[in-house]
């Protein structure tokens, strides 16, 4: 979940496409497993700006310890498609993605990521990036 939004996030944040919507009031504390347990599924972010750039993050977490996500960016007339596939493990509140294979040239496999989960349920997902930014995910219906 890190690392598809490493790329996605460096080119969108210069052109000042927001990545995250207002985060509800964070929920009591989750053990790590009930984050395993809550945490598969697959989720959705979906962004359209006015001006016609939009970001749509889909990501399915298995409960297999695997994960895929597929991002499709946007700006202006440039389109862009990411692929990646990751496996995943919880640790003290924290989701960790490491990518095991990847189709773009910004993520490269063993990159690992952290996500503080912040809200996490039967709808909703609200993590904090290693950067500080706040991502809110959707469940797919």
């Amino acid at each position: 979940m890190k690392t598809k939004y490493l790329a996605v996030i460096f080119g969108l944040v210069s052109i000042g496409l927001p990545l995250a919507w207002s985060a509800p009031e964070p929920q009591l504390l989750l053990t790590d497993d009930e984050i395993r347990q809550k945490i598969v599924g697959t989720w959705l972010v979906d962004n359209h700006l006015p001006n016609g750039n939009s970001l749509v993050v889909t990501e399915t977490v298995l409960s297999t310890n695997s994960m895929t996500t597929k991002a499709a960016f946007i700006i202006g007339e440039h389109k862009e498609e990411l692929e990646y596939s990751s496996t995943w493990q919880v640790k003290d509140g924290y989701l960790i993605t490491t990518v095991t294979k990847s189709n773009s040239k910004d993520t490269t496999p063993g990159e690992v990521a952290r996500e503080k989960v912040v809200t996490l349920n039967e709808n909703i997902y609200v993590f904090h990036t290693e950067s500080g930014k706040t991502i809110t995910e959707h469940r797919s219906k």
